[in-house]
């Protein structure tokens, strides 16, 4: 069996050594409380796209705490290369609606510097909770096609006391002239009709998650 998270205890650890020969004489005993801490934070997920000289292709991502402890809110993110080569550049945006599609409320996240993601420096990043954000990839306009741009993601933080990484994700994105995309959007389907009804989420780029007997309705455009 498994749990997940970890609980962190604290747990009651007791050994206890005795004589085989006299156990009534000889014995021993060592009572510990064990703390568990597992620090761990995850970026999800790798992407990839095209993209026409001169264009821009943005990416979605979700970080989460995957460990058993919390951590604060400030968070630094690195995008690498930085700078960009060769002219591209990148900007990461705060998801605030998180629909995958930059909006007039979602702000700039300053790469390399430190990032209040809850915008209170008091609010923790709890155990299982989540923080959506875009990177927004622009290509200069004398890139030229069969190009290949890659770009990688990683979050710094701080887990109980103790400087954590996130797993990196990676977004490659390819030069192409004449650009033809395919998007691939998700919604939840609580009636698993194929209709949008009351309590159906909206279509989104993020990722989504569903329990076994559930339905997703997928779009592609």
């Amino acid at each position: 069996a498994s749990i997940s998270p970890i609980p962190t205890g604290p747990f009651d650890l007791k050994v206890t050594a005795t004589s085989v020969a006299v156990p009534s004489l000889f014995n021993d005993v060592i009572d510990r409380l064990l703390t568990i801490s597992n620090l761990k934070l995850q970026l999800t997920p790798d992407n990839s796209g095209q993209i026409s000289p001169g264009g821009t292709v943005v990416y979605a991502h979700t970080l989460t705490n995957t460990g058993n402890t919390q951590c604060t809110d400030t968070f630094t993110f690195n995008v690498t290369p930085n700078p960009a080569a060769n002219g591209w550049s990148y900007t990461l945006y705060k998801d605030s609606d998180g629909n995958g599609v930059i909006d007039a409320n979602d702000t700039v996240i300053p790469m390399g510097s430190p990032y209040d993601i809850n915008g209170a420096a008091t609010t923790p990043f709890a155990v299982n909770a989540e923080f959506k954000l875009l990177l927004k990839v622009f290509a200069p306009a004398n890139a030229t096609p069969p190009t290949v741009d890659i770009a990688k993601i990683v979050a710094n933080g701080t887990c109980n006391g103790t400087a954590t990484a996130s797993s990196p994700v990676v977004d490659t994105t390819t030069v192409i002239i004449g650009q033809v995309r395919l998007v691939k959007t998700q919604a939840l389907d609580q009636n698993c009709d194929g209709l949008k009804n009351g309590d159906d989420t909206d279509f989104t780029a993020t990722q989504i998650t569903a329990k076994p007997g559930e339905c997703i309705r997928y779009k592609i455009e």
